[in-house]
């Protein structure tokens, strides 16, 4: 499966493209793309596989701290 970041940079390469080609000729361009259904949900299972898979191997480091408070007492956590 392609990685997600390499399918932003080829869009932006297409839209930088698209636009120096438009400064360069006096006829009007336009730029048309069609999202479709299927291809949105196949976007969005992509990047929601890729985040889980960034926050699972985070690892948070284990705290432990002890304070004493006036008129409770000491406090672990």
């Amino acid at each position: 499966m392609a990685d997600p970041l390499y399918f932003l940079v080829f869009c932006l390469v297409l839209i930088l493209a698209a636009t120096a080609h438009n400064l360069q000729s006096s006829e009007e361009g336009y730029i048309s793309l069609v999202l479709s259904s299927k291809g949105v949900d196949f976007a969005e299972d992509v990047m929601i596989n890729k985040a889980v898979s960034t926050i699972i191997s985070l690892q948070l480091p284990n705290i432990k701290k002890s304070i004493k408070i006036p008129m409770i007492g000491k406090v672990h956590f």
